[in-house]
This record gives structure tokens, C-alpha cells and sequence, in this order.
């Protein structure tokens, strides 16, 4: 490390303790770089949804990292070919790091060792920025006890009762928003929930359960006190479902049992 210098008054600054170690360039041209063999596939839809996050907002600081120049006048990209390949399609510059020491060797074990965000820490993230509906959805989600249904959280508060993932992306980027008249009808939807839980148990607490029956409450004239009343005598149907159709199956079955009052046209459940 370099020797610490004083200022003029005697003290010394924290820049003294900081070395510059690598250089970090930018350039358009990209036939500058070729693919290494042996680097795991290019998935193309990765490649898109990182093309969707630049257009939002392009945090042009991020670098790949390249070893030296090969006998062709080429960068082999060692880290950083999803990257590459979204600059390139929306013709930006792109920013990288020549490395001497790591090769490609190095780059499984470097990437198995990064910890990727989860919904939860984002949702952590924007409530410590004081951001109001992200403190509501926490307060929610612990509320109604549905602890980490993100997908299902974010649907419910958004006022829908299918899963629509720009919702979820919203969720990511800060940009999610819920109105007082969605808080309201959330709210009752959650002491909804809740009624279930308390008789059905953990055995539908997974989000193919809580889909089918949003799905379900979508119906204009579906009324929750009827379905609950049913549960209290056909609670032993609920169990054995692996997927959000053959839980919906078994919602309509009991839904329709010995009904001659509260009369529901159920609609089929579009896959996406």
C-alpha cells in the first residue's frame, strides 16, 4: 500500500487507503469479444428479460469481465455473456473488465457462490426506503399469516384475481401501488382467507390452493359465507390436490353441493 500522506493540517484522508487496481472500459464495438467454450449456454429468454430491466433503467456501471486479448484480436467473455448480448441488441455501450488471473474454470464455482434477491428481500428493501404500499403489503402478508405467497400477496392486493406477472415485476422495480378502495377490498379477502385456513388447516395453505379459489371468488355472484358453511362438513375433499385445476375441481364440487340458492356459472381456468 502506498505510503499515507498528511494534508496540510496534519490528518490523513480516507482516499489515502484506496489503490486503484483495474481499469473498467467502454466500447460499441462488439465483434471486440467472442464466446468462451466450455461457459454455459446463452438462454435467451434471460437475455430478454435483462433487455426489459436496461429499457427501465440501464445501470451502465455494471461491467462483464473478459480475459486478455487471444491470438484473434478477441475479449473472451468469462462473465457477463447475457449482458453482453442485451447491450448489444439494444446497441449500447457496453462496460468491461480485463482479468488475468480467473478463467473459465473459475466461473462456475463464482457464480454457485452469489446469493440472488428474493421477493422478500425487495419487499425489505423498499420498506426501509419508507415506501407506503410496500409497508402495507408487509403488514398484510403478516396480518393474514400468508408468509412468503408473494405471487399471491401481490395479486390480491392489486385488485385481480389472476396471477399477471408484470404485477410481479412492478413488485421488483419499487413501482407497486395499491389504492384505499383495493386495502378495502383486500382486507375482506384476507378475513376470507383466514375462515379457510382456521377450518381446512395447512393442507391448502400453498398458492395452487389460494388460485383456484381467487379464481373462484371472481364470480359475481360466489358467496363466501355459503363456502365456508360447506367446509365445516366437507372438509376431508380438501387434500390429495397437486396443481390449481384439481383444486378448483374440488372448490366447485363442494360449492354446488344440495345449492339450490346461491347458484355460481363456474368458469374454466385459462393456463397461461
Amino acid at each position: 500500500m502506498k505510503a499515507k500522506k498528511k494534508s496540510a493540517n496534519g490528518t490523513v484522508k480516507m482516499t489515502d487507503f484506496v489503490e486503484k487496481v483495474s481499469e473498467v472500459n467502454e466500447t460499441k464495438q462488439y465483434e471486440l469479444f467472442c464466446f468462451v467454450k466450455g461457459n454455459r449456454s446463452v438462454n435467451q429468454s434471460h437475455v430478454n428479460k435483462l433487455i426489459a430491466k436496461i429499457k427501465r433503467k440501464n445501470l451502465r456501471e455494471i461491467p462483464i469481465y473478459v480475459g486478455p486479448m487471444n491470438k484473434d484480436g478477441k475479449y473472451p467473455i468469462l462473465d457477463g455473456q447475457h449482458r453482453y448480448e442485451a447491450y448489444k441488441t439494444l446497441d449500447l455501450p457496453i462496460r468491461f473488465i480485463i482479468v488475468d488471473y480467473m478463467t473459465i474454470n473459475d466461473v462456475p464455482g463464482m457464480n454457485s457462490t452469489k446469493l440472488s434477491w428474493g421477493n422478500k428481500d425487495y419487499l425489505q428493501r423498499y420498506v426501509d426506503k419508507g415506501l407506503p404500499s410496500y409497508i402495507y403489503y408487509k403488514k398484510f402478508m403478516e396480518t393474514y399469516t400468508l408468509d412468503n405467497k408473494f405471487s399471491v400477496v401481490t395479486t390480491i392486493l392489486n385488485g385481480v384475481y389472476k396471477r399477471e406477472r408484470g404485477l410481479e415485476v412492478d413488485f421488483v422495480d419499487g413501482r407497486f401501488d395499491i389504492s384505499d378502495t383495493a386495502k378495502e377490498k383486500a382486507e375482506k379477502i384476507g378475513v376470507f382467507l383466514g375462515n379457510v385456513f382456521d377450518i381446512l388447516g395447512k393442507e391448502v395453505k400453498n398458492s395452487f390452493f389460494m388460485f383456484a379459489l381467487l379464481h373462484a371468488l371472481s364470480h359475481k355472484n360466489f358467496d363466501k359465507e355459503h363456502f365456508v358453511g360447506k367446509l365445516k362438513k366437507r372438509s376431508k375433499m380438501f387434500s390429495g390436490c397437486v396443481n390449481t385445476l384439481q383444486w378448483y375441481d374440488v372448490i366447485k364440487k363442494v360449492y354446488k353441493v344440495r345449492n339450490q340458492k346461491y347458484k355460481v356459472d363456474f368458469t374454466p381456468i385459462k393456463e397461461d
